[in-house]
């Protein structure tokens, strides 16, 4: 009873803890470089991916831990804010959270229509690369030890 167990345990933790022991290898040798901890972790993921050595795909074990660690991170800024602080950078945060998100827009709409693209691809691709991404900037924030100040207020805002 217990092999089988530990047969369907034993593979999915091994997975998850050589994919931490890599991204963490990576990430802190390129921080020396100055290289932010988070795109280590990016360039971990690309080089074990299927995008090159092809060591480890992507598995729902994964996509339960990633799930989880934007939930966590997500979890920690809000922690880490105050209300009466998000109070007073609402304005400054609205218009930086706007045109954070009008500007790629615009651009990647235009630049669609320009290579001949149709007002749907336009529309589309627009959309896609305007999406900013919380825990990104989050993960950035903190790791800069800038969450709690005026800048971080504001971008996550």
């Amino acid at each position: 009873m217990f092999s089988n167990i530990y047969t369907i345990i034993q593979a999915p933790l091994f997975n998850i803890l050589f994919l931490v022991a890599v991204a963490w290898s990576v990430a802190i040798f390129l921080e020396r470089f100055k290289i932010p901890l988070i795109i280590g972790e990016l360039i971990a993921g690309i080089i074990i991916g299927p995008a090159a050595l092809n060591i480890i795909r992507p598995t729902p074990e994964i996509d339960l831990l990633a799930s989880l660690g934007m939930f966590f991170l997500m979890f920690h800024a809000g922690l880490e804010s105050t209300p009466q602080y998000l109070r007073k950078t609402l304005k400054s945060s609205v218009y930086i959270g706007l045109n954070g998100i009008l500007f790629p827009f615009v651009l990647g709409a235009a630049a669609t229509l320009m290579f001949g693209g149709n007002l749907t691809q336009a529309m589309l691709i627009g959309a896609a690369i305007s999406g900013t991404s919380m825990v990104t900037k989050s993960r950035i924030l903190s790791d800069l030890r800038l969450l709690k100040s005026r800048l971080g207020y504001n971008m996550m805002g």
